[in-house]
């Protein structure tokens, strides 16, 4: 236990994992505060799970029970509870819904402090739960607002709520007096009558009173008289906002208005007009446009609004905005720390903001493509939940925690996660995208196929889905329809590298050289890079032009001086140009091999290594070596296009014109096409 001066005080998380999208940022923030968490995922594989929760909670200061549905009848966590009330630790429970607890927790937690999370503002949820774990360890700072005891509900709710204001009383310097706040309601937006505006209208209220709760401005009233009384809400509220749904021709038009209750005076009213025919789309862009307004509208005209708030809010908006803007703007390899540190800074200013946190999923997910490294896919997990905990955007969030668990592999929980997504926007093309590589995942090329092009027809002027779709293609040898969907691409995104590059493996597995060199050096000019420096290099090959293939590959040689490929090809070409000097082919090659050679000692073995490294022995006359290597390859993958066509290279080389014949109808079995064959220069 942190008896020690200057030790961290312990902490023990209980919860259900149903529950984690709410509680991780919860432990994100108490580390924040000078807080050692402990969780259950911290428990390493292998070790005995029983012993070494027992043992966390053993030295813990305290246990932090998160009370929903799920945790209160989990019995990984009752056990939790009654192992830390045996040993004495005090234990501080978060409401996270109204859950009625079972009878002997009721009675267990009687003399234990208990928040009512679902009652509260984000802001004075925070300093509520701050306040008591510092009271319970004793070490608190100021004379903190007291948690609340086990009592009967209706008085843990009114003393709650009266500790809610008292803490927002604290953090924003209000002169607290004995009347409470103005609350803010949501009436049923009217309409046309229209069955289409009637969609719309239905779920608006629900929609803009959940994003007012989130931003914690005022107290929000959920509670309403029925439709005959809707326009006559209790006297306690103070503000209401309400509006009028109408179908147009070419979409909706919404008008929200914000009016003070007591006089009937509107403050502030706006008509939007969305272009959209899906009701669901034009609810998220409404519900979004809403809540982005109202904290400026309500600063200047709410006397008892909270304006720290207000400003925290409008300042984490803009830095919000700089950083889309620059994501807005993708490149391959582009530095992705400034708009880290935007999205970041916007959630120091206003944390119950979940673009921002959607914002970070997105930069993780980007830097992963760049890295690889695993570490990036749980932060951006991590940023999704939480943003999906923050719940104004679900949508966004199911989007991109789809694209998180396809990145790992997790084909049935992205597939979860695209189905949420379509179900709330069936036009949105992502969803579909997504839903097709989780398809392909579990090997369902048929339904891919069919989600690939929904997403098509539903993305007039979007290239993603097109993109996604010519790939999909390529990797079937559709060569032809996916240099459709390429060029659709290269029309709509003109400086997208990877539309170049991919279209020009699309001509040059279609034979046409010409059309791949020229693709591939726009690609270039676009980024200069290796890859495509050295495929414009495979390309001359093909058309004979073999100092322009030496120039090629000599600029992805100089741009990555380590990778053994580009030297390999460097020496071949030299040894099939009769003008070239053939000493210094052996050269390069000898050097490539030592490269690779070098490359499987720090990886595991590659099969596609090995196989080039057959080849560049072949090259050097290595015969035995060459074939033992070459059969090595073959074992180690058989299912590889690039290992079966660099020990088919193997093999003619050295003149085994069986072991070649063989290898050929294997390539061709998997699918490489038959005209490059026919054409290689390597190979004829």
């Amino acid at each position: 236990m942190a008896d020690v001066q200057g030790e961290k005080p312990q902490l023990f998380i209980s919860y259900s994992r149903d529950d984690r999208g709410v509680v991780y940022p919860d432990i994100d923030w108490l580390r924040t505060l000078g807080f050692a968490v402990h969780i259950d995922r911290h428990i390493t594989p292998g070790v005995q799970w029983r012993e070494a929760v027992a043992d966390a909670i053993a030295v813990s200061d305290l246990v932090l029970f998160y009370a929903s549905p799920t945790s209160v009848d989990s019995q990984f966590c009752s056990q939790e509870l009654q192992f830390a009330m045996s040993r004495g630790i005090p234990v501080v429970t978060v409401m996270l819904t109204d859950t009625q607890l079972p009878p002997w927790m009721e009675l267990a937690l009687g003399d234990h402090q208990i928040l009512q999370r679902f009652e509260l503002s984000h802001r004075a949820y925070r300093s509520l739960l701050e306040s008591g774990v510092n009271a319970q360890l004793g070490q608190a700072h100021v004379e903190a607002p007291q948690l609340t005891q086990s009592k009967p509900r209706w008085q843990i709710y009114w003393i709650s709520g009266v500790a809610a204001v008292l803490a927002i009383a604290a953090i924003t310097g209000w002169q607290f007096s004995q009347t409470f706040p103005a609350t803010i309601a949501v009436l049923p937006f009217e309409t046309d009558g229209s069955v289409a505006a009637r969609k719309v209208s239905t779920s608006i209220s629900a929609e803009l009173s959940q994003g007012l709760i989130n931003l914690g401005l005022l107290p929000v009233r959920t509670t309403l008289p029925g439709s005959d009384a809707s326009r006559a809400p209790p006297v306690d509220v103070g503000y209401l906002v309400l509006g009028h749904v109408q179908q147009v021709n070419t979409g909706y038009r919404i008008r929200t208005s914000l009016v003070k209750a007591s006089v009937s005076q509107d403050l502030w009213s706006q008509t939007f007009v969305y272009l959209e025919i899906e009701p669901a789309q034009v609810l998220r862009q409404h519900v979004r446009n809403v809540l982005r307004a109202l904290p400026d509208v309500l600063a200047g005209t709410v006397p008892e609004l909270d304006h720290s708030t207000a400003v925290s809010r409008s300042n984490a908006e803009a830095l919000y905005q700089k950083g889309a803007s620059l994501l807005s703007q993708p490149s391959e390899g582009q530095d992705l720390d400034e708009v880290r540190q935007l999205f970041e800074q916007a959630l120091d200013d206003y944390p119950g903001f979940s673009s921002p946190l959607l914002g970070l999923c997105d930069v993780f997910l980007r830097d992963y493509d760049q890295r690889r490294e695993i570490e990036l896919l749980v932060e951006a997990e991590t940023r999704c939940l939480q943003a999906l905990a923050v719940g104004s955007d679900p949508l966004n969030a199911h989007l991109a925690l789809g694209r998180v668990f396809s990145h790992r592999g997790e084909a049935q929980v992205a597939r979860t996660h695209f189905q949420r997504a379509s179900s709330m926007a069936p036009d949105n093309p992502e969803a579909w995208t997504g839903l097709a590589k989780a398809a392909e995942m579990s090997g369902g090329d048929a339904l891919a196929r069919q989600y690939h092009q929904r997403a098509v027809q539903l993305s007039s002027a979007g290239w993603q889905a097109h993109m996604a779709y010519g790939t999909f293609l390529f990797m079937r040898g559709e060569f032809e329809a996916a240099a459709k969907h390429y060029q659709i691409v290269v029309r709509l995104y003109p400086d997208s590298l990877a539309a170049h590059s991919n279209l020009g493996s699309v001509w040059y597995s279609l034979g046409e050289f010409d059309r791949a060199s020229d693709a591939w050096r726009r690609a270039i000019e676009i980024k200069p890079n290796a890859m495509a420096w050295g495929n414009l290099g495979a390309a001359y090959t093909y058309l004979k032009d073999y100092p322009a293939a030496m120039d090629a590959y000599q600029h992805a040689t100089n741009m990555a001086p380590g990778d053994h490929r580009w030297l390999g090809h460097l020496g071949e070409i030299m040894v099939y140009d009769k003008n070239a000097d053939h000493i210094g082919a052996e050269q390069y090659i000898q050097r490539a091999l030592d490269l690779a050679s070098s490359q499987l000692e720090y990886t595991r073995v590659d099969a596609s290594v090995l196989a080039r490294m057959s080849t560049y022995e072949a090259l050097l006359g290595l015969k035995n070596q060459a074939l033992n290597r070459a059969e090595s390859a073959r074992r180690e993958d058989r299912d590889s296009i690039w290992v079966a066509y660099s020990v088919l290279q193997t093999y003619t080389l050295l003149h085994e014109a069986t072991l070649a014949a063989r290898e050929r109808e294997r390539l061709i079995s998997l699918g490489y096409p038959e005209l490059l064959l026919s054409r290689d220069p390597w190979l004829n």
